[in-house]
């Protein structure tokens, strides 16, 4: 899937389960499953939770260690930052590269 958790496998050798929290109020929205993968860095415990669609602002928990931060759930999650790299790019391309950069030659 695309959307996943990815945790320690050392850190959490009892882990089997994953849970994604609302940030608002900390409420269950999704559980699922853990499966060991080995991995280059190590073996670690992957959960897939792609199926999970609704919009929102939320945090994952496994074996009780929370993620750092939160994420966002939405349909038009990229599009803001799409606009804004799109307007920086136009904006170099009019002005050109040399005045924004500067002709160090």
């Amino acid at each position: 899937g695309i959307k996943v958790v990815t945790y320690d496998a050392d850190a959490l050798p009892d882990a089997r389960e994953f849970t994604v929290h609302t940030a608002a109020d900390g409420a269950v929205a999704f559980r699922g499953a853990l499966r060991p993968v080995d991995d280059d860095f190590g073996p670690l415990l992957v959960g897939d939770f792609d199926a999970f669609t609704q919009p929102g602002e939320y945090y994952a928990e496994v074996g009780g260690t929370r993620s750092f931060g939160t994420f966002r759930i939405d349909e038009h999650l990229w599009d803001e930052l799409q606009r804004l790299v799109a307007l920086q790019f136009f904006g170099v391309r009019r002005i050109g590269e040399d005045n924004l950069i500067g002709n160090q030659g």
